[in-house]
């Protein structure tokens, strides 16, 4: 085995993205999102890019499922400061009050990422 992933849905209060987006930009409701959780690969192939690939497909599963069920964020928590900035890298955004939490629009991923 070279990596894995897990996905669950999961829920964002609205309160933690209001630090993020403003207020005025965030509904008043939990916002309904997907976790990618555990994402990881093999020390052995590292610098290959099975990680992207690995987040690629995450992602577009991510895109697919937002069809079925409605979901506005994909949220990760990274386990290092080096992982929070391999997300950072493909378009996540911190949440401010956890930095090793990040998310990402829904917007921006069905651009990035079609199913």
């Amino acid at each position: 085995m070279l990596g894995y992933y897990s996905q669950s849905s999961y829920r964002i209060d609205a309160e933690e993205l209001s630090a993020v987006f403003g207020s005025s930009n965030t509904p008043r409701y939990p916002i309904p999102s997907v976790l990618i959780a555990r994402l990881a690969r093999c020390q052995s192939v590292r610098g290959q890019g099975i990680g992207e690939l690995l987040l690629a497909h995450a992602l577009r599963s991510c895109t697919r499922v937002s069809k079925e069920i409605g979901v506005e964020l994909v949220v990760v928590h990274a386990m290092s400061e080096a992982a929070a900035k391999f997300y950072e890298s493909y378009g996540f955004v911190r949440f401010v009050d956890h930095p090793h939490s990040l998310m990402l629009p829904l917007k921006t991923l069905e651009r990035d990422y079609p199913a």
